[in-house]
C-alpha cells in the first residue's frame, strides 16, 4: 500500500489494548487517506487463558485472568471481525478520488 505520513500519535487509543492511526494519503497530502487499527488482545488474552502474565499490561486481578481471558478475546474477534467486514466500508468507495 502506498501512503504518506503516519501520524505521530494514535488518532485515538485504550492504551495499550487498541490505537487508531491515521495514515496521509499519497493523492492528498495534508488529508487522512487510511486509518490502520492496531491491537493485541488475541495475543493477551491467550497468555491470560493459560494463567501468564502479559509483559506490557494488566488487566484485573492475576486471580481473575482464566475468567477474564474468554471475554477479552471474544472482543478481540468481534473487532477484527467487524474491521474485515467489506460490507462496513462499502459506502467509503465514493470517496476514493478524494484521497
Amino acid at each position: 500500500m502506498d501512503h504518506g505520513k503516519i501520524g505521530e500519535w494514535p488518532a485515538g487509543q485504550v492504551a495499550t489494548y487498541v490505537s487508531i492511526w491515521a495514515i496521509e494519503s499519497k493523492k492528498s497530502p495534508g488529508w487522512v487517506g487510511w486509518w490502520v487499527v492496531a491491537e493485541h488482545w488475541q495475543e493477551t488474552a491467550s497468555l491470560m487463558a493459560v494463567g501468564k502474565s502479559p509483559p506490557d499490561f494488566r488487566v484485573g486481578n492475576e486471580k481473575n485472568w482464566i475468567e477474564l481471558a474468554p471475554l477479552l478475546k471474544s472482543r478481540a474477534s468481534i473487532l477484527i471481525n467487524w474491521l474485515n467486514k467489506e460490507s462496513n466500508w462499502e459506502d467509503l468507495d465514493e470517496y476514493e478520488g478524494i484521497y
